[in-house]
This record gives C-alpha cells, structure tokens and sequence, in this order.
C-alpha cells in the first residue's frame, strides 16, 4: 500500500477518533 495512502487514512481515523472524544461532530 503506498505510503500516502496509509497517512491519509489514518488521518481520517484519527479524525474520527478525535470527533469521537470532542462529542461527535467536528
């Protein structure tokens, strides 16, 4: 998988993850 794919998406989980614990929605 290349690399720039692998950051984008734990980008995008990190996101969520980060969502998650502000209350939900960003």
């Amino acid at each position: 998988m290349p690399v720039r794919l692998t950051n984008a998406v734990r980008s995008i989980q990190t996101g969520w993850s980060n969502a998650s614990v502000n209350g939900g929605t960003a």
